[in-house]
């Protein structure tokens, strides 16, 4: 299996946002690649939200996007408690076809990385997980869940992808209530 993340860098000075498509693979190899990358684009002074659009890549093995879903929670809440404001999210586009069409995406400039092709794939977005409210999330992975359990055979990866990183937030904010609580009972 290839391991190359084979990213495409989109930047839009106008609005300060940028995106990252997948062109490769993500896996638990090529994970380490994409967090530099968004360390990498956050170092370049964008300040709003980044999307990294995993709609086109060629193959994305679950644990490595529940991995990154957990690792971008994780820097987010750190931004969080370092700054007032709350920081800017990333969001993570998964299945293609949400409807945006050219006009609403910007004027995104590419920024290749040196040696890998230039491709122009479709642009969509998402809402992040952690935007949403426990009770929708929990709503959320049941109709997954169901999804999943269809005997059609309709769920397939993206589903599955989608279930563990529900899953994943919902650990989290576990974690996270958990850590509160017993710093506030300490």
């Amino acid at each position: 299996m290839d391991n190359q993340l084979d990213s495409l860098l989109k930047i839009d000075r106008c609005t300060n946002t940028a995106r990252i498509d997948i062109l490769g693979s993500l896996t638990p190899a090529s994970r380490p690649d994409l967090l530099r990358e968004i360390h990498r684009v956050r170092g370049m002074g964008i300040t709003s939200s980044i999307t990294v659009d995993l709609s086109r890549a060629a193959f994305v093995e679950s644990c490595a996007l529940a991995g990154l879903r957990m690792d971008l929670n994780a820097q987010d809440a750190s931004l969080q408690g370092a700054f007032a404001a709350a920081a800017p999210g990333i969001s993570l586009v998964v299945m293609a076809g949400s409807g945006q069409d050219a006009a609403e995406t910007g004027n995104l400039t590419a920024l290749p990385q040196p040696s890998r092709p230039v491709a122009a794939p479709d642009t969509s977005g998402v809402r992040p997980l952690s935007s949403y409210s426990s009770e929708e999330l929990l709503a959320a992975s049941d109709s997954v869940f169901k999804l999943l359990d269809d005997p059609s055979g309709r769920g397939g990866q993206e589903l599955l992808a989608h279930y563990e990183a529900i899953g994943a937030e919902l650990t989290r904010r576990e974690l996270f209530e958990e850590s509160v609580n017993q710093a506030s009972g300490s």
